[in-house]
């Protein structure tokens, strides 16, 4: 079993190492149910450069604090860090507010940098909007290219159909 206090030392000293601010972002949040200090150290990794963490307190705002525009505002920032989970987030949120073009800007970025689940949104997206070669370009992009992010069977059973008309 994990000492959490003994942890919570090591981490903490080690501040030196900018990564240490999102680890006891999680401590706190998961393991201490300190909200406060959670955010605390989410936002300070932020200010130093770890991307991760802007989505952390996007996260915190849109599902536990229910603040969809504190979460936005969270999330535009691990947008300018090039922060993948912070792109998926922003699509979401602007295909559920009816903003399909924007929803598809954001997706294509995580897309082209191998995240499956952008792949198949922006795969659907085409197929629904009659865009059946897009839909097609977006399968053999799937199914071709090495090392996809977060590839599993059922992503990738879901683009068998470009080999069915390749």
């Amino acid at each position: 079993m994990i000492n959490i206090l003994k942890l919570r030392k090591i981490y903490l000293d080690n501040l030196q190492y900018n990564e240490v601010y999102y680890y006891l972002g999680r401590l706190y949040w998961y393991f201490i149910s300190d909200k406060g200090k959670a955010k605390k150290y989410y936002q300070l990794g932020y200010e130093k450069g770890i991307s991760e963490n802007a989505f952390r307190l996007g996260s915190i705002y849109e599902y536990k604090e229910k603040n969809v525009k504190e979460a936005k505002k969270w999330y535009m920032k691990g947008v300018e860090m090039g922060n993948i989970s912070s792109y998926m987030r922003m699509g979401s949120i602007s295909l559920e507010e009816n903003k399909y073009l924007e929803a598809q800007e954001y997706y294509r970025y995580a897309a082209q940098r191998g995240e499956a689940m952008a792949i198949r949104n922006l795969a659907l997206y085409s197929l629904e909007n009659g865009a059946y070669r897009e839909a097609l370009e977006w399968c053999k992009y799937i199914s071709e290219t090495p090392k996809i992010l977060y590839l599993n069977s059922e992503i990738k059973s879901q683009h068998k159909l470009y080999k069915l008309y390749r």
